[in-house]
């Protein structure tokens, strides 16, 4: 327990060799505010009294957390346009992990459209198969609370609504890769063209359509390493047979919870 953030932030300057205004501020970022907080394992100070004058600290919910993802989610409520920023290099490090990973393909991203269209995150083509793949890469934080939930599924959808403009453009002018010299041919001469959301993180089933659909980054990178043909690639991935299955991947059982004489009875899945 401080019982002052201030002269805690001094002490912490002291031992860790960081300016005391840093540390300041970082108290304050990690300090429990009841009205919009996570949780202790994002949050863990806590004020005993009004103004944050008094603090206390449970040390085992941050020696607990996951401090990558919590410096993203401090973000998101203390300081969103740090967020943002920070949200923008994520696509990037997806495709330099793809990149990494699957160095039997070609990858390329990201490719410019004109305005206002977005730009093709990830373009793939094998000329052995004859086939394209363009995919829009959504590394999407995940959820902590159930409110969160509808925000998430919101930027899966935009997601869809941004490979839909990609399509309409690339449909509307099928020359435009070839001429920009990231494809050897014209789209219109492939025999496959596929058009992909990759969610990372966070997912929402979206019903395939016109081309179109939806799959999960892990699975996604695993079908590219394994398959040399981007077709045979893409048509195993969207068998969807990588995603779990009730009685071979997990189990749910009904279990019921007692705390001073009430009783709450729920689903608990269990890994099978």
């Amino acid at each position: 327990m401080s019982p002052e953030p201030r002269c805690f932030a001094l002490r912490l300057a002291e031992v860790g060799g960081i300016a005391a205004t840093k540390c300041d501020s970082m108290i304050q970022d990690l300090t429990f505010d009841f009205s919009r907080s996570l949780d202790l394992h994002v949050q863990p100070f806590v004020p005993l009294a009004s103004g944050n004058r008094t603090l206390t600290l449970a040390p085992h919910f941050p020696l607990h957390s996951r401090p990558d993802e919590n410096i993203l989610r401090v973000c998101s409520i203390v300081k969103p346009s740090v967020f943002d920023a920070a949200s923008l290099g994520k696509e990037p490090e997806s495709l330099a992990h793809l990149t990494q990973k699957c160095s039997h393909h070609r990858l390329q991203g990201p490719v410019g459209l004109p305005k206002p269209y977005p730009d093709i995150d990830l373009l793939v083509a094998d000329e052995a198969s004859s086939t394209v793949l363009i995919a829009e890469l959504k590394w999407i934080r995940k959820t902590v609370r159930p409110v969160e939930i509808l925000g998430r599924d919101a930027d899966v959808v935009k997601g869809v609504r941004q490979l839909k403009q990609i399509r309409e453009f690339l449909l509307e002018k099928p020359d435009y890769l070839y001429e920009q010299g990231k494809l050897p041919r014209r789209l219109s001469e492939y025999a496959n063209a596929h058009y992909l959301l990759v969610a990372r993180d966070h997912w929402l089933w979206i019903e395939p359509e016109d081309g179109m659909a939806i799959t999960e980054f892990e699975a996604f990178a695993a079908a590219l390493c394994q398959h040399e043909n981007l077709h045979s690639a893409v048509t195993d991935l969207l068998r969807y047979e990588w995603l779990p299955v009730e009685g071979r991947d997990f189990t749910v059982k009904y279990q019921r919870s007692t705390a001073n004489s009430v009783s709450i009875e729920c689903e608990v899945f269990y890994p099978a």
